[in-house]
């Protein structure tokens, strides 16, 4: 049985997680004709639901970046807030974490209402990882 895949979209803009193995993510960021994928360490750090936590539990703003890598730093989140309220949800996705390679961004607008069901969807994604027997 597969596991179902994580998808966020706001206009041209996506990122698709979907379980490889234990442990293993695949991540694919697209927006408009960029498309870029790379393998995500999940195992300790999980896919950035502690992340969107902290946001959903200070929806009304912050002060500053609130940043979340994996364990290799393969993928990064950073949100940030302006003082309308809107929130940026930028995804990088990395080649490697020890050479030097090709490094892609998108940005995804939320605003506050989204981020409770944002958490219950990243919750229950790291929830549903393959287990080994």
């Amino acid at each position: 049985m597969t596991s179902p895949a994580l998808e966020l979209t706001a206009g041209d803009a996506s990122v698709t997680m979907l379980w490889l193995r234990p442990e293993y993510v695949s991540v694919t960021v697209r927006d408009g004709t960029l498309s870029a994928t790379a393998e995500v360490c999940a195992d300790v750090m999980g896919v950035g639901a502690q992340l969107i936590s902290e946001m959903a539990a200070e929806w009304r703003g912050w002060e500053g970046t609130k940043q979340w890598q994996s364990l290799e730093g393969t993928m990064r989140l950073a949100a940030s807030q302006d003082r309308a309220g809107h929130i940026s949800l930028q995804v990088q996705l990395h080649e490697s974490l020890y050479r030097e390679g090709w490094r892609v961004q998108v940005t995804l607008p939320l605003e506050p209402g989204q981020l409770d069901a944002l958490h219950r969807r990243f919750s229950q994604f790291e929830a549903s990882a393959p287990h080994t027997v």
